[in-house]
Protein backbone atom coordinates (compact mmCIF):
# COMPACT_ATOMS: atom_id res chain seq x y z
CA UNK A 1 0.00 0.00 0.00
CA UNK A 2 1.10 3.59 -0.53
CA UNK A 3 3.29 4.91 2.26
CA UNK A 4 3.01 8.33 0.67
CA UNK A 5 -0.79 8.33 1.01
CA UNK A 6 -0.67 7.20 4.64
CA UNK A 7 1.88 9.85 5.64
CA UNK A 8 -0.09 12.59 3.88
CA UNK A 9 -3.16 11.69 5.92
CA UNK A 10 -1.46 11.44 9.33
CA UNK A 11 -1.42 15.17 10.06
CA UNK A 12 -2.29 17.29 7.02
CA UNK A 13 -1.00 19.62 5.79
CA UNK A 14 2.25 19.20 7.75
CA UNK A 15 2.79 15.50 7.06
CA UNK A 16 2.30 16.05 3.33
CA UNK A 17 5.67 17.77 3.18
CA UNK A 18 7.34 14.45 4.03
CA UNK A 19 4.98 12.01 2.29
CA UNK A 20 6.94 11.24 -0.87
CA UNK A 21 10.27 11.55 0.94
CA UNK A 22 9.29 8.96 3.54
CA UNK A 23 8.02 6.56 0.89
CA UNK A 24 11.36 6.84 -0.93
CA UNK A 25 13.30 6.46 2.33
CA UNK A 26 11.38 3.29 3.25
CA UNK A 27 12.28 1.79 -0.12
CA UNK A 28 15.94 2.84 0.17
CA UNK A 29 16.43 1.46 3.67
CA UNK A 30 14.33 -1.69 3.47
CA UNK A 31 11.29 -0.80 5.57
CA UNK A 32 8.93 -2.91 3.52
CA UNK A 33 6.03 -4.51 5.34
CA UNK A 34 2.86 -2.70 6.36
CA UNK A 35 3.58 -3.50 10.01
CA UNK A 36 7.16 -2.22 9.90
CA UNK A 37 6.07 0.95 8.11
CA UNK A 38 3.32 1.54 10.68
CA UNK A 39 5.81 1.40 13.52
CA UNK A 40 8.32 3.56 11.67
CA UNK A 41 5.76 6.23 10.80
CA UNK A 42 4.32 6.21 14.32
CA UNK A 43 7.75 6.83 15.77
CA UNK A 44 8.73 9.60 13.36
CA UNK A 45 5.37 11.29 13.90
CA UNK A 46 5.98 11.29 17.63
CA UNK A 47 9.61 12.42 17.45
CA UNK A 48 8.84 15.30 15.06
CA UNK A 49 5.80 16.52 17.01
CA UNK A 50 3.44 15.26 14.33
CA UNK A 51 5.68 16.39 11.46
CA UNK A 52 5.86 20.00 12.71
CA UNK A 53 9.31 20.05 14.35
CA UNK A 54 12.25 18.56 12.41
CA UNK A 55 14.71 20.24 14.82
CA UNK A 56 14.72 19.78 18.57
CA UNK A 57 13.25 22.55 20.70
CA UNK A 58 15.06 23.28 23.96
CA UNK A 59 12.55 25.84 25.18
CA UNK A 60 12.59 24.41 28.71
CA UNK A 61 11.45 26.19 31.83
CA UNK A 62 13.74 26.36 34.85
CA UNK A 63 11.58 23.76 36.61
CA UNK A 64 11.50 21.39 33.62
CA UNK A 65 15.29 21.46 33.26
CA UNK A 66 15.78 20.64 36.93
CA UNK A 67 13.18 17.86 37.04
CA UNK A 68 13.79 16.25 33.65
CA UNK A 69 17.58 16.19 33.59
CA UNK A 70 18.75 16.50 37.17
CA UNK A 71 22.08 17.74 38.43
CA UNK A 72 24.14 15.15 36.54
CA UNK A 73 23.26 16.88 33.25
CA UNK A 74 22.74 20.50 34.27
CA UNK A 75 23.39 22.29 37.56
CA UNK A 76 20.58 24.03 39.38
CA UNK A 77 22.36 27.35 38.90
CA UNK A 78 22.61 26.81 35.13
CA UNK A 79 18.98 25.70 34.99
CA UNK A 80 18.00 28.95 36.68
CA UNK A 81 20.30 30.98 34.43
CA UNK A 82 19.30 29.43 31.10
CA UNK A 83 15.78 28.10 31.57
CA UNK A 84 12.62 29.96 30.63
CA UNK A 85 11.08 32.00 33.43
CA UNK A 86 8.89 35.03 33.93
CA UNK A 87 12.07 37.12 33.78
CA UNK A 88 13.64 35.88 30.54
CA UNK A 89 13.14 33.44 27.63
CA UNK A 90 15.03 30.18 27.47
CA UNK A 91 18.61 30.47 26.25
CA UNK A 92 18.34 27.46 23.98
CA UNK A 93 21.97 27.36 22.70
CA UNK A 94 23.26 27.48 26.28
CA UNK A 95 20.80 24.78 27.35
CA UNK A 96 21.88 22.53 24.47
CA UNK A 97 25.55 22.98 25.25
CA UNK A 98 24.96 22.29 28.95
CA UNK A 99 22.85 19.17 28.35
CA UNK A 100 24.83 17.70 25.46
CA UNK A 101 28.32 18.94 26.27
CA UNK A 102 30.97 18.15 28.84
CA UNK A 103 32.14 14.66 29.64
CA UNK A 104 28.65 13.17 29.17
CA UNK A 105 28.35 14.66 25.70
CA UNK A 106 31.82 13.52 24.72
CA UNK A 107 31.27 9.94 25.83
CA UNK A 108 27.67 9.52 24.64
CA UNK A 109 27.36 11.81 21.62
CA UNK A 110 30.89 12.49 20.40
CA UNK A 111 30.53 16.20 21.15
CA UNK A 112 34.03 17.62 21.58
CA UNK A 113 33.81 21.34 20.74
CA UNK A 114 32.17 23.98 22.95
CA UNK A 115 29.17 24.61 20.66
CA UNK A 116 28.63 21.00 19.53
CA UNK A 117 25.59 20.55 21.78
CA UNK A 118 23.72 23.28 19.94
CA UNK A 119 25.06 22.59 16.44
CA UNK A 120 24.21 18.90 16.69
CA UNK A 121 20.99 19.07 18.71
CA UNK A 122 18.25 16.69 17.57
CA UNK A 123 17.45 16.95 13.88
CA UNK A 124 15.55 15.04 11.21
CA UNK A 125 12.39 13.01 11.75
CA UNK A 126 13.94 10.81 14.46
CA UNK A 127 16.01 13.67 15.90
CA UNK A 128 19.55 12.46 15.26
CA UNK A 129 21.63 14.00 18.06
CA UNK A 130 25.33 14.64 18.60
CA UNK A 131 28.43 15.10 16.45
CA UNK A 132 29.14 11.37 16.39
CA UNK A 133 25.67 10.46 15.15
CA UNK A 134 25.62 13.31 12.64
CA UNK A 135 28.93 12.07 11.25
CA UNK A 136 27.77 8.47 11.03
CA UNK A 137 24.56 9.55 9.33
CA UNK A 138 26.41 11.86 6.95
CA UNK A 139 28.76 9.10 5.87
CA UNK A 140 25.80 6.78 5.29
CA UNK A 141 23.75 9.30 3.30
CA UNK A 142 26.44 11.22 1.43
CA UNK A 143 29.70 9.34 1.86
CA UNK A 144 31.32 12.46 3.31
CA UNK A 145 31.09 15.05 6.12
CA UNK A 146 28.23 17.10 4.66
CA UNK A 147 26.16 17.08 7.86
CA UNK A 148 29.17 17.99 9.98
CA UNK A 149 29.95 21.00 7.83
CA UNK A 150 26.27 21.91 7.37
CA UNK A 151 24.20 20.42 10.23
CA UNK A 152 21.29 22.70 9.33
CA UNK A 153 20.62 20.50 6.28
CA UNK A 154 19.15 17.83 8.57
CA UNK A 155 15.79 19.64 8.45
CA UNK A 156 15.38 19.41 4.67
CA UNK A 157 12.51 16.96 4.06
CA UNK A 158 14.46 14.45 1.97
CA UNK A 159 17.43 14.41 4.34
CA UNK A 160 15.19 14.39 7.43
CA UNK A 161 13.36 11.32 6.12
CA UNK A 162 16.51 9.49 4.96
CA UNK A 163 18.28 10.17 8.27
CA UNK A 164 15.34 8.65 10.17
CA UNK A 165 15.19 5.57 7.93
CA UNK A 166 18.96 5.10 8.17
CA UNK A 167 18.75 5.21 11.98
CA UNK A 168 15.95 2.63 11.86
CA UNK A 169 18.11 0.25 9.84
CA UNK A 170 21.23 0.94 11.91
CA UNK A 171 19.44 0.00 15.14
CA UNK A 172 17.82 -3.09 13.60
CA UNK A 173 14.30 -1.92 14.40
CA UNK A 174 12.57 -3.82 11.58
CA UNK A 175 13.06 -7.00 13.59
CA UNK A 176 11.13 -5.60 16.56
CA UNK A 177 8.51 -3.89 14.44
CA UNK A 178 7.73 -7.20 12.71
CA UNK A 179 7.04 -8.65 16.17
CA UNK A 180 4.72 -5.68 16.82
CA UNK A 181 6.84 -4.90 19.89
CA UNK A 182 6.12 -1.23 20.46
CA UNK A 183 8.16 -1.06 23.66
CA UNK A 184 11.33 -2.42 22.04
CA UNK A 185 10.91 -0.17 19.01
CA UNK A 186 10.36 2.85 21.25
CA UNK A 187 13.41 1.96 23.31
CA UNK A 188 15.47 1.75 20.15
CA UNK A 189 14.32 5.17 19.03
CA UNK A 190 14.31 7.03 22.35
CA UNK A 191 16.99 5.18 24.33
CA UNK A 192 19.23 3.99 21.50
CA UNK A 193 18.83 0.26 22.15
CA UNK A 194 15.69 -1.89 21.71
CA UNK A 195 16.88 -4.09 24.58
CA UNK A 196 17.41 -1.22 26.99
CA UNK A 197 15.61 -1.71 30.31
CA UNK A 198 14.46 1.89 30.65
CA UNK A 199 11.05 3.36 29.90
CA UNK A 200 10.96 5.57 26.80
CA UNK A 201 9.26 8.91 27.10
CA UNK A 202 5.96 9.56 25.38
CA UNK A 203 4.81 5.95 25.21
CA UNK A 204 1.12 6.84 25.10
CA UNK A 205 1.64 9.12 22.12
CA UNK A 206 3.91 6.62 20.35
CA UNK A 207 1.19 3.98 20.76
CA UNK A 208 -1.49 6.35 19.48
CA UNK A 209 0.45 7.40 16.38
CA UNK A 210 1.47 3.84 15.52
CA UNK A 211 -2.18 2.77 15.82
CA UNK A 212 -3.16 5.63 13.50
CA UNK A 213 -0.68 4.49 10.85
CA UNK A 214 -1.97 0.92 11.13
CA UNK A 215 -5.56 2.05 10.72
CA UNK A 216 -4.72 4.16 7.65
CA UNK A 217 -2.95 1.24 6.00
CA UNK A 218 -5.97 -0.98 6.76
CA UNK A 219 -8.31 1.58 5.26
CA UNK A 220 -6.26 1.81 2.08
CA UNK A 221 -6.20 -1.96 1.79
CA UNK A 222 -9.96 -2.14 2.18
CA UNK A 223 -10.54 0.15 -0.78
CA UNK A 224 -7.70 -1.13 -2.96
Amino acid sequence: MSTETVVARMNPPHSGLYARELEDACIEFGIESELAKSHFLGQVAHESLNFTRPRESLNYSVEALASKFGRHRISLSDAARYGRSSYHPANQPAIANALYGGEWGRLNLGNVLPDDGWKFRGGGLIHTTGRGNFLRTSLALFGDRTLIEHPELIVEPRIAARAAAYYWRWKGLNEWAEKDDLLAVSRGVNLGDPEHHGTPNGMADRRLKTALAKSLFRELRKYA
